[in-house]
């Protein structure tokens, strides 16, 4: 029974940690890269145009560097919380969202099971998303 519960803790743990982690790599990715106009523009946003491409201003910087000290400090209260293990396996599930939210910016399209990329560099970041989940039951057990 003991084995079970740590494998449910471990499972949604990763579910977390991939939540959580995607939306902050994501506020600090969209901080430090433009973005291409897909959608119609509102009058709101600032716009840049270069040639012909029509690209949104990058986010705030205040924003980004704001959530650069929150990522720091997620990872912080991960390790103080916890260990290093589940510190590192959140560390690694940020990281590897990166390229997947550069090709979503770049085309303006979320990436699906059918659009995704099926290089070796994309094959290994994948299996080592889901190779967190035994460092994640191992660091909680």
């Amino acid at each position: 029974m003991d084995l079970v519960l740590s494998i449910i803790k471990a499972v949604v743990a990763w579910f977390v940690l991939m939540f959580v982690g995607t939306n902050i790599i994501g506020f600090i990715v969209r901080g430090l890269v433009d973005m291409p106009a897909i959608k119609k523009l509102e009058d709101d946003i600032p716009t840049v145009v270069r040639g012909e491409a029509t690209v949104y201003k990058r986010f705030n910087r205040t924003l980004t560097v704001l959530f650069v000290v929150i990522a720091v400090a997620y990872i912080c209260v991960l390790y103080w919380l916890w260990n290093i293990g589940v510190a590192a396996a959140a560390l690694i599930l940020m990281v590897t969202r990166i390229p997947d939210l550069l090709r979503e910016i770049r085309t303006g399209q979320k990436t699906t099971f059918l659009s995704m990329p099926r290089g070796p560099f994309d094959l290994f970041l994948t299996i080592l998303d889901w190779a967190m989940l035994p460092l994640l039951w191992f660091a909680l057990r």
